[in-house]
């Protein structure tokens, strides 16, 4: 059965916090939590297997900020498809013969459309580089979470549908008043 074809007759109970349980074991704030694929394989695997043993069906990879515009503050623009990669292979060695299905986990680039063509930055090409890493990782799906800008999402949402055919979950968040910071209502988004 596929992702699609379970979630239309099932509920799929998914992950938590990657970087809520990273940050319980000792990890800083001030690391990078996605290069942890690389460096600390082990703590990231441990996690996802605790989840998948807690009875997640869904788990989502450790690469909500691994885009070259987030990494850039670590130093780490030139490792997008390392970390991506590695991090899709951790979720699904963590995964094999569970049946649970693995989510590549795409957060927004965390600056303004504004700030983007500023400073030169190809919103595109980006989105690309994580997305096309996380795909030949293996990932079921790509999840797109905790945007804030619909416009943004739907950049990011064309660019996996133009990489891969795969399934696509879409993640907006809103202000208390349930409208985006843009002053859409969430409905309408």
């Amino acid at each position: 059965m596929t992702f699609l074809e379970e979630i239309e007759t099932s509920v799929l109970c998914g992950d938590g916090a990657m970087g809520t349980l990273l940050m319980d074991r000792g990890i800083s704030t001030t690391q990078c939590f996605e290069e942890l694929c690389v460096s600390q394989p082990d703590l990231v695997t441990e996690i996802h297997k605790e989840y998948l043993e807690a009875g997640a069906r869904v788990i989502e990879t450790n690469s909500f900020g691994a885009n070259a515009v987030r990494l850039q503050r670590f130093g780490l623009a030139n490792h997008v498809n390392e970390i991506n990669w590695q991090a899709a292979q951790l979720a699904k060695q963590a995964a094999a013969g569970t049946g649970a299905y693995v989510a590549g986990s795409v957060g927004p680039l965390g600056i303004s459309r504004a700030q983007a063509e500023m400073d030169g930055i190809d919103r595109k090409a980006v989105f690309q580089e994580q997305i096309g890493a996380l795909l030949d990782g293996g990932v079921n799906l790509i999840l797109f979470e905790t945007f804030s800008d619909v416009d943004e999402l739907i950049l990011a949402l064309e660019i996996k549908h133009s990489l891969h055919h795969c399934p696509a979950v879409c993640m907006l968040t809103c202000e208390p008043s349930g409208r985006l910071p843009d002053g859409l209502p969430l409905g309408e988004a």
